[in-house]
């Protein structure tokens, strides 16, 4: 397991190397007010994003291998179908209403601004389906390569696009655009079969499709709501430059971000397929667990520690995120660890809990954002997204032990987590920096105490594993 997560993790780490190296261009090319915009471009697509998508590629992940050959490539376009048909309202839809919505979303009566959303969206689908293909055939690091690629492509097109064109949010709007284009491009000749072999669509797949999928599409629609509050509340609240701050902190928690994506993405078919195969063998979650949440709490104490050093790559317009990153490192560690203590909402597939879960996150989020956001501006909205995320592991973990029981240690894990939300919050309102990497580093060492065992054993599997 541990060789098969570093394939698929890889591509990450290469690509989040790339975005570590090439920030500081970036920052220097496009200002915080233009990072803002091209970061409410990108909330406004993902918002949209799974309307279209109508929960499709779950009910691809969790029928994927329950099908054999050309039933698979059926699976494909049985979840497409429906896609496309969404697609070709909405779009239309938006096309007609463009310059009121061009005023609504960027105060800019720019229609193009919607034209090119249209062509995002597509483009977002196109390689959502292109790469779990083979996401779900666990082809590591053909998966990883491509990850790769994209973040190659889309930091060129940004670069070529500022120095031959202008210096706007449109050169990170193409980079989105065009990256996405050609890694699908790619990704559908490397698996023309699944594209283009001969197979029979029925109305039942659709239909069994969308019965596994619907259910989904309020949650979805919830959850990136969820995702896209704070961004859309400081462009309400605040201005664009705050927004452009908060955006560029995410670069900064970029090694978490990438961990997250390389767990994630083997993870969910990892253990879909063990559960097909031992149903009532928890252990696996159980030890994975204690794992991640020992390695992802020690990363997150580092990055905050070092956050004034890692700011030092960006332009110095962009030198105050680094007291608005400290809050921000709750939102990988709480996504990638709820992956594991969530497992049992989608293997009993009663989906009827994600649309409570954030149903009840979202009225959270808008009360919080209301009351901090204000008053703090995007330090406000940091700490929001601490808070929120933890709600999200403790509502979706307890929703799933009660489906699917599982003994995780709970009680530790909510002591690292007030550990950290305390360590956050020194190195993001209190300005002395002395006590800002004591508290980072205090913490630091007194977990390692803890987890002396697991620290060894975590050594012991890495040395054997280069010495084979």
């Amino acid at each position: 397991m541990l060789k098969k997560l570093l394939q698929f993790s890889i591509g990450s780490f290469a690509a989040a190397a790339v975005s570590f190296f090439t920030t500081p261009v970036v920052t220097y090319f496009v200002i915080p007010e233009y990072f803002g915009i091209a970061t409410l471009f990108s909330t406004i697509a993902t918002f949209l994003f799974p309307i279209i998508n109508f929960g499709t590629d779950q009910a691809f992940m969790r029928f994927f291998y329950e099908k054999e050959g050309n039933e698979r490539y059926a699976l494909l376009w049985s979840c497409l179908f429906p896609c496309c048909c969404i697609f070709i309202f909405l779009c239309t839809v938006l096309l007609i209403f463009s310059h009121r919505v061009a005023l609504y979303f960027f105060d800019k009566d720019i229609p193009y601004l919607v034209v090119l959303l249209c062509v995002d969206l597509f483009f977002r689908l196109i390689q959502r389906y292109s790469i779990l293909t083979i996401r779900m055939q666990q082809k590591a690091l053909l998966f990883s390569l491509l990850n790769f690629f994209l973040s190659i492509i889309n930091t060129a097109t940004i670069i070529i696009y500022s120095l031959c064109f202008e210096k706007s949010y449109l050169a990170i709007i193409y980079g989105g655009i065009i990256s996405n284009l050609v890694l699908s491009v790619i990704a559908i000749f490397i698996e023309r079969k699944f594209w283009f072999s001969k197979f029979k669509i029925t109305g039942v797949d659709i239909k069994n499709v969308l019965f596994y999928a619907i259910p989904l599409v309020a949650a979805h629609f919830l959850s990136t709501l969820f995702d896209g509050i704070d961004k859309y509340c400081l462009k309400q609240f605040s201005t664009f430059y705050e927004l452009g701050l908060y955006s560029v902190s995410f670069k900064v928690i970029a090694a978490l971000r990438l961990i997250q994506s390389g767990f994630s993405m083997y993870w969910t078919p990892a253990a879909f397929e063990h559960y097909e195969k031992h149903k009532e063998d928890t252990s696996l979650y159980e030890a994975v667990f204690e794992n991640l949440l020992f390695f992802l709490i020690l990363a997150a104490l580092l990055l905050i520690m070092f956050k004034d050093i890692i700011v030092l790559i960006l332009s110095r317009q962009y030198s105050a995120s680094a007291h608005i990153m400290p809050f921000l490192v709750f939102l990988p560690v709480m996504y990638t660890i709820t992956e594991v203590s969530n497992l049992g909402i989608y293997f009993k597939k009663k989906m009827m809990y994600e649309t409570y879960t954030f149903a009840l996150l979202d009225l959270i989020a808008i009360a919080l954002n209301y009351v901090f956001l204000r008053k703090f501006g995007a330090k406000g909205a940091a700490m929001v997204i601490s808070i929120v995320y933890l709600c999200y592991f403790y509502i979706r973990t307890f929703f799933s032990i009660k489906l699917y029981p599982m003994k995780f240690k709970l009680a530790k894990a909510s002591i690292y987590f007030l550990i950290l939300w305390i360590v956050a919050f020194i190195n993001t309102f209190i300005d002395l920096k002395i006590l800002e990497i004591l508290s980072a580093f205090t913490a630091l060492m007194a977990i390692l105490v803890v987890e002396r065992r697991l620290l060894k054993a975590w050594v012991k599997k890495i040395i054997n594993y280069i010495h084979k």
